[in-house]
C-alpha cells in the first residue's frame, strides 16, 4: 500500500517492479499464492529514457523429474488499485511507459486517478487477461496484446489510442445518468475490439461503426448517421 512518493530515476528505472517464478510440479502440485495486490492512493514515478513506473513480470515453470521448462498454463494475478489522488508516471523513449505487464493470468487495475508517461505509452499488456476499469484519467496509449482483455470506461478520460490485440475483447461504456459520446470518453484511435458492450442507466450515443457485435445491457443505445451493420444482443434497454 503506498500513500506517499515512490520515485526512481535513471535510465530503465523502476519504481515498482515485481518479478515472480511460480513452478508447478506436473502440473499436480498445490499452486503456490498467485495474486500481487498493489493499493496507492500516492505517487509512483519513474523519469528516464525506458523507466517504467509499476513493472509486472511473471514466469511459469514446469518441473519434472528431468526438465524445467516454460509452462503453457499462465499463472499469477496482479490487482491494481489506484484511488482518485494516486499518480502513476513513467518515463521517455519506446520502453518507457506508466505499466507494463508481462506473463500471468489475469490483471485488473482500477484506476480513479492518473496514468501518464513521457512517452506517451500510459499501458502495456502481454499475454494475460487484462481489465483496465477507468474513472479517472489515463494519458497516453493502452494496449493490451493477447488474452481475452476489457476496457471499462466509468466516466474517466482516456486520451491515446486504444488496443484490444488478439483474444476476444470488450469495450464497456457505463453511462449511469444524462448522456456520452466517444468524444466525451475517448481521444485516439479505437481498435482490435471484438464487442461493444453498454450498460447503466444513461445513453449513449453511437456516431460511427467501431464494432461488429454489441451487447446493450442498459439505458439506451442512440445511433446518429451510418454505423454500417452490427449484430445487437439486447437482453436489457432499449
Amino acid at each position: 500500500s503506498n500513500s506517499g512518493r515512490i520515485v526512481a530515476t535513471g535510465l530503465l528505472a523502476r519504481a515498482l517492479e515485481v518479478e515472480r517464478d511460480f513452478s508447478r510440479e506436473d502440473n499436480t502440485g498445490v499452486a503456490p499464492d498467485q495474486r500481487t495486490v498493489v493499493n496507492s492512493s500516492g505517487l509512483f514515478e519513474a523519469s528516464g529514457a525506458g523507466a517504467v513506473a509499476l513493472s509486472f513480470m511473471h514466469s511459469n515453470l514446469e518441473i519434472t523429474e528431468t526438465s524445467v521448462n516454460l509452462s503453457e498454463v499462465p499463472i499469477g494475478t496482479v490487482d491494481l488499485d489506484l484511488t482518485a489522488t494516486s499518480i502513476v508516471r513513467g518515463g521517455s523513449g519506446v520502453e518507457g511507459a506508466g505499466i507494463v505487464f508481462f506473463g500471468g493470468e489475469r490483471h485488473t487495475v482500477r484506476n480513479a486517478g492518473l496514468i501518464t508517461a513521457d512517452s506517451g505509452i500510459a499501458i502495456v499488456g502481454g499475454g494475460a487477461a487484462e481489465t483496465i476499469d477507468n474513472s479517472g484519467r489515463i494519458e497516453g496509449s493502452v494496449s493490451l496484446g493477447a488474452g481475452d482483455d476489457r476496457i471499462i470506461s466509468r466516466g474517466g478520460v482516456f486520451t491515446g489510442a486504444l488496443d484490444g490485440g488478439t483474444g476476444s475483447d470488450v469495450l464497456q461504456i457505463d453511462v449511469t445518468t444524462g448522456s456520452a459520446t466517444f468524444a466525451d470518453r475517448f481521444g485516439g484511435a479505437i481498435t482490435g475490439f471484438e464487442w461493444f458492450e453498454k450498460t447503466g442507466a444513461g445513453t449513449f450515443r453511437m456516431t460511427s461503426p467501431v464494432f461488429s457485435r454489441i451487447a446493450l445491457r442498459g439505458g439506451t443505445l442512440a445511433t446518429q448517421g451510418d454505423v454500417g451493420a452490427m449484430a445487437v444482443d439486447a437482453a436489457d434497454g432499449t
